[in-house]
Order: structure tokens, then sequence, then C-alpha cells
């Protein structure tokens, strides 16, 4: 009888077990960059923010567990399209609304702008969509720009996209394009870094403001308190804002330059 109990005991252990198991491997998602560029994507570095920001939340919390994989956008576009799944770090809710009606976002993680980039002996200041008639701007695969979308559509503003920030300062200087749109954050990173050298020209009026979060789809609606919780503790930590600067995003945009329409969806 005591020999039959032990049995029993072994095998409810084992079920307990695969059972703690199932709940680990469940527990487990992947949460998807697109970003190719730094600060975002650094490849040949050990770290960069978006490693960081995923290893950060993990060591908040132990309801979720994130894995961070790396998307192309257009991919990405197209997943979101077609309902699966999905969690998206750096993105704003506006850029995908269209593509998902029932897309989630978290709080702000931090404030952003796309600005105009041109050469210092041509400079280019950026003040509304039509200035740029006629010009040759660069752009990246699968982004959408807010003002300017229906003016690439319709080919008075020349648009040629590029899979990299770098890609598109080599066209600059190689005289491909007149001007090329790029992130604040990424720009700041890179002259921070003396990747861009100092004879570019960056527009102080930014071409669109917006904020950046974490996007989930309907499935993972439920992570959003957790995650929310995350960002606010994060955005109060010292040590975590002391990273923010080294990789230059201390100095970005603030809300006060966000323009009418995205006030309007807040």
């Amino acid at each position: 009888m005591g020999r039959a109990m032990i049995f029993i005991k072994n095998i409810l252990v084992a079920i307990c077990a695969a059972g703690l198991s199932a709940m680990a491997v469940a527990s487990s998602y992947t949460i998807y960059v697109y970003h190719d560029d730094a600060p975002y994507s650094i490849p040949a570095d050990t770290t960069d923010i978006s490693r960081e920001w995923v290893k950060q939340a993990n060591a908040r919390q132990q309801q979720i567990k994130l894995k961070l994989k790396h998307i192309d956008r257009p991919i990405l576009n197209s997943m979101v399209e077609s309902g699966q799944p999905y969690i998206i770090l750096w993105a704003n809710e506006l850029w995908f609304k269209f593509r998902d009606k029932n897309v989630k976002s978290s709080r702000v993680i931090f404030w952003d702008a796309d600005t105009l980039v041109s050469l210092l002996h041509n400079p280019i200041s950026y003040h509304n969509p039509k200035e740029l008639i006629g010009l040759r701007v660069g752009a990246r695969y699968g982004h959408y720009y807010s003002d300017l979308n229906q003016l690439f559509k319709e080919d008075k503003v020349h648009r040629i996209d590029a899979r990299s920030s770098l890609e598109n300062y080599l066209k600059l200087k190689n005289g491909i394009i007149s001007a090329f749109l790029d992130g604040r954050s990424t720009i700041l990173y890179m002259q921070k870094k003396l990747v861009f050298s100092r004879e570019l020209f960056v527009s102080s009026n930014p071409q669109d403001a917006y904020s950046r979060h974490v996007l989930v789809s309907k499935h993972y609606e439920w992570m959003l308190p957790t995650i929310n919780r995350i960002i606010d503790e994060m955005n109060n930590d010292r040590e975590w804002q002391s990273k923010m600067e080294q990789w230059g995003l201390s100095e970005l945009v603030n809300p006060f330059e966000l323009d009418l329409k995205e006030l309007d969806q807040l």
C-alpha cells in the first residue's frame, strides 16, 4: 500500500512538473522590432536599446518573458494585416491602425520625430510638404509618412527607398537624393557617435512628431497593464535614463512639438 502511494505521488509530481514546464513555454512571447538602425539595432555591438529594453522588461516582472526578434517592416505590415498575433516595440498606433483596427497601444516610452536631413552647402529647411515638390527624397521601405504619402503616391515628391540610414546618407553624399527623412533618435545617435559627418544640415522643424510605444494585437491586450507598469518604472529609473543619455536619446522631441493631427488622436 505504501509503495502504491509513493508511485501515485511520483506520477502526480511528474504531471505537475510537466504542467509547469508547459506554462513556462506558454509564457514566452516574441516582441518584434523592425528598425535597422542605431540605437534600436546595432548588430556589431554587444547590446543596443532594443535588447536592453527587453532585458529590463523581463527583469522587472515574472508574468511574461519577451524574446526580441528583428523583422523587416514590409513583412511586419503583412503580418498585422493578416490578423496574426503580434507585439511591436518602438511603434505608434497611427502607423498600424489602418492595417488592424483592433491594435492596442501602451503608454508612451518616449517622444521622437521624423526630420529632414540635407547637405550643409544645400540646406533644406522643412516647413510644409509642398516645399519638397520636385525633389528626390530618401525614405525607408514600408514606412508611412504623414502629409507626404499623397505627394509620394502622385510622384510630385520622388520617393527613393533605402534599407538603412547609412544607405540614405551615402545616397545624399553622392547626389542621388536631395534630402532624406530619418528619426531624430537615429540622427542624434549617429551624430553623437560621429557616423554622420559635420557637413549635414538637420531641419529644426520636424516633418512629423510622434510618440513611441509597445503595440499589441487583440490577442495580447491582457499584457498591457504589465507593460505599462514596466514603462512607468523605467521612465522613473535614473539608471535607465542614464543609459538613454548614452544612446543620445535624452535630447529628443517633447510632446509640445506634436502636430495637431496627432494631438487629436491622443
